[in-house]
């Protein structure tokens, strides 16, 4: 059984199914033995060979253990009685047993999924208990549509809360540490800081025709995009200006000055976004006074080409 669960943890068996399959191993194993037994109890009177007579003893085993009964096999003798008395007793419990779980675990084969839907009633019933209008409603069953597609309904801020942070941080390097070098204010820092990032980062989902931000807004947060594209726009919407798609960013010089953004972003379609905002890489930063330097003096470079442009 040790083996069995070590490979279905590296199969991602989920643990319904693999109780349905022990279950099941359970059942098949306890007639094995009881053929067995029926087969010493009984005899071979009949002169059948080998493999006959075990098949016979299981058949007479699992009509018996599943109640079914035919009758065509029956005891003769007081010991074959009493050793069919026992059978009976003890396959109808374990047979009532097997099938009672595995209707309960059947029933709730995908638990996340019942969970999620539970969710939704819930929003749903809030939504039109205070009337918002169809169209925001309708919007709010697509996200969570997408939400379950994409995702099966885990969000990850509450899978970064039941991870401890070392753990969690270890998998958003693994996922994000490309994305992040590619900005020039990370490309050489330290993997200490690039933890303390990774642990920071808030997950952003938008829905085609979102806006991140307009123009003429004081620049606050940085954007990674993981999935999806957005379109950088002059304020009027007029004039685009770039597509941005995975793996690129936007509004890094939030985390240097706070500044009027000078362009309005827009999703296009469906994206997942990453945002840390300056007040919480302000605090990362404080931790790091050698890359603090560093950023200082980005900064006022970055001033000084804005001044002198």
């Amino acid at each position: 059984l040790r083996y069995l669960r070590d490979l279905t943890f590296h199969l991602q068996v989920t643990p319904s199914v693999l109780r349905i399959f022990n279950l099941l191993l359970v059942f098949a194993f306890s007639a094995h033995y009881v053929a067995n037994a029926w087969m010493i109890v009984a005899g071979n009177p009949d002169g059948l060979d080998d493999g006959s007579l075990y098949l016979r003893a299981l058949y007479w085993t699992v009509t018996t253990m599943t109640t079914i009964g035919y009758g065509d096999i029956t005891p003769h003798t007081n010991n074959q009685i009493l050793f069919v008395i026992f059978i009976e007793i003890f396959g109808a419990g374990i047979y009532g047993y097997v099938i009672g779980v595995m209707a309960s675990l059947i029933a709730n084969i995908d638990v996340a999924k019942n969970s999620f839907q539970q969710k939704i009633e819930q929003v749903e019933a809030f939504l039109r208990y205070r009337k918002v209008p169809q169209g925001l409603q309708k919007r709010v069953r697509d996200y969570f549509e997408y939400l379950w597609r994409f995702r099966r309904g885990h969000e990850e801020a509450a899978i970064a809360d039941s991870l401890p942070a070392q753990l969690w941080s270890d998998i958003g390097l693994h996922l994000n540490r490309d994305l992040l070098e590619r900005v020039p204010l990370f490309r050489n820092a330290p993997e200490a800081v690039l933890r303390q990032v990774v642990l920071n980062l808030q997950p952003v989902i938008l829905q085609p025709g979102d806006v991140v931000f307009e123009a003429g807004e004081i620049g606050m947060d940085v954007f990674f995009i993981t999935k999806g594209s957005v379109e950088v726009v002059s304020a009027d919407r007029s004039v685009s200006y770039a597509v941005l798609g995975e793996g690129q960013y936007f509004g890094e010089i939030a985390l240097l000055h706070s500044v009027p953004r000078t362009a309005t972003v827009v999703s296009l379609d469906w994206c997942e976004l990453y945002r840390i905002d300056k007040a919480t890489f302000d605090k990362v930063v404080k931790r790091f006074p050698a890359f603090a330097e560093e950023m200082h003096a980005i900064a006022a470079e970055r001033r000084k080409n804005d001044q002198s442009s």
